[in-house]
């Protein structure tokens, strides 16, 4: 009950995004990123294409000049963690809203319990409120959290 009232009071905060580049080389030419401050700290939240069509989604926490860690929340407490996630919504939406992709995937390490049980939360909130259908798998040492549009759903 407590998880599910921070999750209403966060998600519906409003966090101020800015444009960002993600301080990573991704191969592709089919980018956006942008920035957020949560928890009184920087995040970067990027989208690349990784193969035809298939957009990878990845977030981090700036740790020290430019450097970025995809340890992005263990230290924090809930109503942090959930201050970060509503970055994460936010820049999400902009990105579907930008590109419009037909499949998009975030990944947690199986060995993650606590992040991949937040990010299964999310994965399912962003399927109930939108066009797309997740579909949850595991590949080598990740939970993939895939995102595909239906056929004939534009």
């Amino acid at each position: 009950m407590r998880l599910r009232r921070y999750l209403k009071e966060i998600f519906g905060k409003d966090i101020k995004i800015l444009p960002g580049k993600m301080p990573m080389k991704t191969g592709s030419d089919e980018y956006f990123s942008t920035a957020f401050k949560a928890g009184g700290e920087t995040f970067r939240f990027a989208a690349y294409v990784v193969s035809s069509g298939m957009w990878e989604v990845v977030f981090t926490r700036d740790i020290d000049k430019g450097k970025a860690s995809l340890e992005a929340i263990g230290d924090f407490d809930i109503k942090q963690v959930l201050e970060v996630f509503s970055g994460v919504k936010k820049s999400l939406e902009m990105f579907i809203k930008k590109y419009n992709p037909k499949t998009f995937y975030f990944t947690s390490g199986k060995d993650e319990r606590s992040r991949t049980r937040l990010y299964r939360k999310m994965a399912k909130e962003i399927e109930r409120k939108s066009k797309y259908k997740m579909i949850e798998d595991e590949y080598k040492d990740d939970v993939v959290f895939a995102f595909q549009k239906p056929p004939g759903v534009e």
